[in-house]
């Protein structure tokens, strides 16, 4: 396979850097995205890529993400979207500043990253929690996961190819509740 340029998301730790070193050990470029800058440079570093520091709740920091990467490296082949937290707490007490947060991180910000002009249509990776395949009281991600999962099928039929999915199990992460930026998976009160 020749050199591919891939964006990471979510990268300076537990699956997105797993991916991001896959990739780099491939020999392919990668740009790491995440909140989290010390990680995120330090691991860059050694893989050779590029950091860019990203908050992907926000619009223009999904933007500036690829506009990084397409001026170090002239295209994008591949998009890994990776970021994402979960808050677990029952439906009725899920706290409206939360659900907008999860939705502008996990489905919003994928589809801003794939719709910035003059990014190339090549492979997408979505990472999926088991959540988002159950219905749950408790578990919330539920939404913005099949969210992305209805969007890459519209992707699909418009593109002519099949966006794939992994779905791995939460202990694939490092510590799934805590991490240098906060909680990856918060409990309500």
């Amino acid at each position: 396979m020749s050199e591919k340029i891939a964006i990471v998301t979510g990268a300076a730790s537990g699956i997105g850097l797993a991916v991001a070193r896959a990739l780099a050990g491939s020999g392919h470029k990668v740009v790491l995205a995440d909140v989290n800058r010390e990680a995120g440079t330090r691991e860059a570093q050694k893989l050779g890529g590029l950091f860019v520091a990203a908050d992907l709740s926000e619009r223009a920091d999904c933007k500036a993400l690829v506009d990084a990467a397409l001026d170090s490296f002239g295209r994008v082949d591949i998009l890994v979207n990776n970021a994402g937290i979960q808050h677990v707490s029952p439906v009725e007490e899920f706290p409206e500043d939360k659900w907008d947060f999860m939705i502008a991180l996990m489905l919003t910000a994928p589809f801003s990253i794939e719709n910035v002009p003059k990014v190339v249509r090549g492979d997408y990776l979505n990472v999926s929690l088991m959540v988002d395949l159950t219905l749950s009281a408790v578990d919330n991600g539920i939404l913005s996961g099949t969210g992305v999962s209805g969007m890459l099928r519209a992707l699909e039929q418009a593109w002519g190819r099949d966006p794939e999915t992994m779905i791995p199990d939460v202990r694939f992460t490092p510590n799934p509740h805590s991490s240098p930026n906060g909680p990856l998976v918060e409990r309500g009160e």
